[in-house]
């Protein structure tokens, strides 16, 4: 028996705007081997348990967060990691696909095994087989995130609506996706990536038309005075919106739109779209997105936007 490293990975990680909170899956790498049940061919193997504290899960993406340098270094693994290879049984008769996404001869290295299922508040025990000079790279995406499953925005601009699932979500450098209006916003991914822009401006409740209120719990009311020419009175959110005013008025201040009522707070984590402002001669502009981000692996380097929109003459 030799001593292997073990290994305690994060794979349930919820971003949420404003807020994170986290859901653990954990894997431990166990123990390694060079006898009993093995593959033919490969020298050593190690036993990873896999514990879901949650429910079912299918054709579900674990990832692993390995010292691929330490085995590197004693000669047991190719420097590109190509002899690795995950079976659901010791013999390594039911291989999983897998892919290495970074790196790879690093005390931190990233690799999504896909695994056909994980029963609910159970553990599994997957093998990592490794120790064969000669074998072929056995990493790919595209098996282990087929296209059918992921999305990812390289260039351009596309727009997105409502709840989306996904196995890998991408937005490139240089590339946008807009929030659709007047709808929460939500990724489901296993990974997701935001080097690109991620556009909520304006894509929460709707301002109000002419004359009239802000839709949203804290839409802004419209202005009634001198046909809405005193202005229109802004959303509210965690904190309370402007009063309308333009121009201000002398001594008839109720006439003048008033700021919506206050429905969040900054201490939860819930998340909610930005309610309109009211409406005088022109449309109150629309509230900010809600985004909720869900995954089990973020990396966000890009913007993400959900400002409120500015009122319009349409």
């Amino acid at each position: 028996m030799s001593n292997s490293l073990r290994n305690r990975v994060n794979l349930g990680r919820i971003l949420r705007f404003p807020s994170i909170f986290f859901l653990f899956l954990f894997l431990f790498l166990l123990a390694g081997s060079k006898s009993y049940a093995q593959m033919i061919g490969w020298g050593y193997k190690d036993a990873i348990q896999v514990q879901n504290p949650g429910p079912l899960k299918l054709n579900h993406q674990v990832l692993l967060t390995l010292n691929t340098q330490a085995l590197i270094s004693l000669g047991r693994l190719q420097a590109t990691g190509a002899d690795l290879r995950f079976s659901k049984d010791c013999n390594g008769l039911s291989q999983y696909s897998y892919y290495i996404e970074s790196g790879i001869n690093t005390t931190a290295t990233k690799i999504w095994v896909l695994t056909d299922s994980l029963a609910a508040n159970s553990n599994r025990v997957i093998t990592m087989f490794y120790g064969n000079s000669t074998a072929p790279a056995g990493s790919s995406f595209d098996n282990t995130f087929p296209p059918s499953s992921r999305l990812i925005v390289s260039a351009g601009t596309i727009t997105l609506n409502g709840t989306n699932n996904f196995s890998w979500f991408e937005i490139a450098l240089g590339a946008t996706v807009l929030v659709g209006p007047n709808s929460p916003f939500v990724i489901n991914a296993r990974r997701i990536i935001i080097a690109g822009i991620l556009d909520g401006n304006g894509s929460g409740h709707l301002g109000g038309a002419s004359i009239s209120n802000g839709s949203g719990p804290g839409g802004g009311f419209a202005s009634t005075g001198n046909a809405g020419t005193f202005g229109a009175g802004g959303a509210s959110y965690a904190g309370i919106g402007g009063p309308g005013g333009y121009p201000p008025p002398a001594s008839n201040a109720p006439l003048t739109g008033q700021p919506g009522l206050t429905y969040e707070n900054a201490s939860t984590d819930s998340i909610n779209m930005g309610s309109g402002g009211g409406g005088s001669t022109v449309v109150g502009g629309a509230g900010g997105g809600g985004i909720t981000l869900t995954g089990d692996f973020v990396n966000i380097t890009g913007t993400i936007r959900a400002n409120g929109a500015a009122g319009t003459n349409s």
